[in-house]
């Protein structure tokens, strides 16, 4: 977020330096107004720097501003995960699309949280869902590596990572 965690009533001072949410300097204003105004836009009070003696506040979009941050975190780090649910009783077509999307994701280096449910599986038949579970990622070992899959309660699940990118040879 900004370099201050303070919202609305946290913020510890009786003046502040008020921006609205389009950018727009109003002034020192009390913190009371300042929360008023940005209550009366549905919106919420931020402050955005402790550096003087008068902090400056912004009327912000929490909800907006963490979602666009979170967002941003993912695109600078990379580590965009997707998740692909399948059934114990998949069709072959619809298996078929699935991999697609795990291959596209692949392709794309997101990691894939791989998940087979076992919802209507009868749990003598967890032997075969694992034997199963183990064909539906042969197809990904030219996009992927895994480690050994885990089952949880009516899941099974792997976490694919996508192969590095080979150098071409000069």
């Amino acid at each position: 977020m900004a370099e201050s965690k303070y919202l609305n009533h946290q913020i510890k001072a009786n003046t502040v330096l008020l921006i609205d949410e389009t950018g727009a300097k109003l002034g020192n204003i009390s913190l009371k107004d300042a929360v008023l105004k940005a209550k009366e836009k549905g919106l919420d009070l931020l402050q955005v720097s402790e550096s003087s003696l008068i902090p400056v506040c912004k009327i912000v979009d929490l909800g907006k501003l963490k979602y666009e941050e979170s967002k941003k975190k993912h695109v600078h780090n990379g580590d965009m995960t997707k998740e692909i649910r399948i059934g114990f009783n998949i069709s072959e077509h619809d298996f078929q699309t699935k991999l697609s999307h795990v291959t596209e994701f692949l392709k794309k280096h997101y990691k894939v949280n791989y998940v087979l449910k076992l919802k209507g599986c009868p749990r003598s038949q967890v032997g075969q869902a694992i034997e199963k579970f183990h064909k539906f990622l042969e197809p990904l070992t030219e996009h992927a590596t895994w480690t050994q899959p885990k089952q949880f309660d009516k899941t099974i699940s792997v976490m694919l990572m996508p192969k590095a990118k080979e150098k071409p040879q000069v």
